[in-house]
Parts: C-alpha cells; structure tokens; sequence
C-alpha cells in the first residue's frame, strides 16, 4: 500500500516580501474560484459608485451625504417608512421618472394597486415605458422580482434598472390568502414576518449582484404598549425590513396651510378643500452606511410644483451656524477675522433660491461631510489608543 505523500509546510515568515505576495495572492485565488464576484475592497460588488437623484437636495443629502450627485444609493435597498398620505410614493415616482430620463428603466411593484398612470405621467414618467407589475402576495413578488433581477444578472446588465416597491406594509402572505379561502380568521403575523425577512433579504443581495437600485415605501405606525416614546417608530412587515435594508429613511409631515404657504414656500395659491398648498416633511435617518444615523432635515412637496429643489438648506446651514437670522435678516456668519457677515436677504428671498444655493452649497457640502458622513477622524481615536497602549507596556517594561 503506498504511503500518503506528506504535506510540506513553508515557514512564511522567513520567505522575503516577493515571495509572501506571492503565497498571499494564491489564497486569494481560492476564494476567487469559489466565488467570481470575490474581489479586493477598492473594486468590491458593495461598493457604492453611482446615485440616483431624489430632486430635492435635502432628501439627496439623508440618503447619502451628497447635497448635489446624491440621492438613492445604486445597488442598494432603500426604504422610505411614513404614516400614510406623506408623499412616500410621490418620492419615489420623481426619483424614477428623473432616473428614466438619465436613461434607466423603471419597473414597478404595486401591492396596493394605487399607482395611477395618469398620476405617474404628472410627475414626469413615460408611462408608455413603465413595466408595471401588480402584486399579489409576498412570495409572488419576492419569485418574480428574483427571476427577473437573476436575468439581468447573467446578462451583464448592471446598472440599468431602477425598482419602486409599493408597499411592503400592504403585501400579504400566500398563507393569509389560504385563510381567506378557508374562512379562517386566525391570525399568523410569524409567517409574514418570515416570508417578509426573505424577500427582503433576497433585494439586498441581488440589488448589489445588479447595481440596480430599489426603493421600497412602507407604513409606521406607534407602539401603543411602548412606556417611553420614541423617535424610531415601528414599521410594518417585522424587524426583518429594518436589519436587512440597506438604508432606512423614515418621514413623518405636518401640513401647511394657506397662510403660512407665502412665508415657507413662495407657492402662489392655495387648493384644496382645506386650503392645504402640500405636505411639509420631516426626514429622519434610521439607517445608513454612509450617513450617520439619526440625521434630520426637513422637505417640501408642493401640490402645484413638486418636491422643492432647495427647502431644507437653510434651516440646515443655520443648525450649522452658517447662516444667522437677526430681526427677520438673513446673514452668513464671516469666518475671517476683520470682515463683517455678509448679508443676503430674508428667509422668503432664500428659502428657495437657486441663484444663492448653487452659490452657497459647496460651503454647506463641507459641513455635512464634517458631522454626518462616516469619515477617517476616528484614525485619531485609533492613534490615542496606540499612545495608551504604549504606555501601559512601559509602565510594565519599567515594573
């Protein structure tokens, strides 16, 4: 019987850096056989290269850090979490009718069978070259959506979709449809948190596979047995949507009635019933990779004129103490010694203005990217640790 050939071990640390490159790059070659999309981290499939823009700068900045070349992350599932009636889907039809016009296909996913073409068409779309898919229960959806995403896969088509959900709050499960058909009234909110955590987790990982970008509305709602409240609220579907999301925005509005409209839009009229000119919106970062979480900032969306480009800026750039209001005059505050602030009107003047944001942004830009975005200062904290650690070792050197 022939003996088995010993395995010869090389002592690593001996061999010289060309040689060690050399064995590294072998072990990386494994995982390269096991796993074609394995790459090093500054190529990585995670990586987030493009954004689709939302067309308001301030929504831009919550879901990415970016006030201009912002907006929902490509290859990543992002979710929009509101009560009802505050402009979730609206969002996300201007992002997909923007994202159309810059070339992408738009598929979308109606669970609540609400998406009007005439409504799509008023926000910009080209409804004529919309896919439309009407959904009936989670695991339609979650089997469909895979289908599809795993074509476009395989034919090499990164980056050319753009994928509104609406909702994941109104879906239901194939078990609840059974039920249904049984005359059963038990309830079984396990399977739909189930069935939910694995569509969920299966557009996160194949909206990364595709560099496609895939926006989901939700519903929130208060926990009425929760004894301290709450800024994060509870969002339909389970915990599931929350941990396996990539980001997570969640907006809650306050209407604006017709006489306040003048002073914090500049719309001309009011309509509706109720004198409403639109929602005014307060967003909120629950989750994100690339902003901090907890970030606020507030939107528009007028009934007559959209999603406001620029509300939001200016209440941000005063919370940053870049711009003051003294006796109803705005000011930026010099930050050079012997020069005087420069004044540069009132807030109705400013609120909305291009000509003085596509000016002032790049100095706004720098703040957010100082206290929201994930950066190398904690390269500091790193060092202080290294100086402690040190000192510790010396102190037992000298003992």
């Amino acid at each position: 019987m022939a003996k088995k050939k010993e395995e010869t071990t090389v002592d690593f640390n001996s061999l010289s850096d060309k040689e060690r490159q050399k064995i590294i790059d072998k072990a990386w070659g494994v995982l390269d056989e096991c796993n074609p999309e394995a790459s090093m981290l500054d190529n990585a499939l995670s990586n987030i290269d493009t954004f689709d823009d939302t067309g308001c700068c301030m929504l831009n900045a919550l879901l990415s850090g970016r006030i201009v070349g912002g907006g929902f992350p490509e290859g990543r599932m992002t979710v929009l979490a509101a009560p009802s009636s505050v402009g979730k889907s609206y969002i996300g039809l201007q992002a997909a009718a923007i994202a159309q016009k810059k070339g992408k296909r738009i598929l979308i996913f109606d669970s609540e069978n609400a998406i009007d073409s005439e409504f799509a068409r008023n926000l910009g779309l080209d409804v004529s070259k919309v896919k439309y898919f009407p959904v009936k229960s989670i695991e339609q959806c979650k089997n469909s959506m895979y289908a599809f995403l795993e074509f476009v896969r395989k034919q090499g088509m990164k980056g050319q979709f753009f994928i509104l959900v609406d909702s994941l709050g109104a879906m239901m499960s194939e078990m609840d449809f059974k039920r249904l058909e049984d005359e059963s009234d038990s309830a079984d909110m396990g399977t739909l948190a189930r069935s939910m955590k694995g569509f969920i987790k299966m557009m996160t990982n194949m909206s990364a596979c595709t560099k496609t970008t895939i926006v989901c509305t939700n519903h929130i709602f208060d926990n009425p047995g929760q004894m301290f409240p709450s800024l994060e609220k509870n969002m339909s579907g389970g915990k599931a949507v929350k941990y396996h999301a990539s980001t997570v925005l969640q907006l809650s509005a306050v209407q604006v009635k017709e006489g306040d409209a003048d002073r914090k839009t500049g719309d001309e009229a009011a309509i509706g019933s109720k004198g409403m000119t639109g929602v005014a919106i307060r967003g909120l970062s629950i989750k994100n990779r690339i902003v901090k979480p907890y970030m606020e900032g507030s939107m528009y969306i007028s009934w007559q004129k959209g999603l406001r480009k620029y509300y939001g800026l200016l209440e941000l750039a005063q919370e940053f103490d870049l711009i003051y209001n003294k006796a109803g005059r705005l000011y930026i505050r010099s930050t050079q010694e012997g020069v005087d602030d420069e004044y540069i009107g009132t807030k109705q003047e400013i609120q909305t203005s291009k000509t003085f944001w596509d000016r002032y942004i790049p100095e706004l830009q720098k703040k957010i990217d100082e206290a929201w975005v994930y950066n190398s200062s904690n390269a500091d904290l790193i060092d202080d640790a290294e100086d402690i650690i040190d000192e510790v070792m010396d102190e037992e050197t000298d003992d």
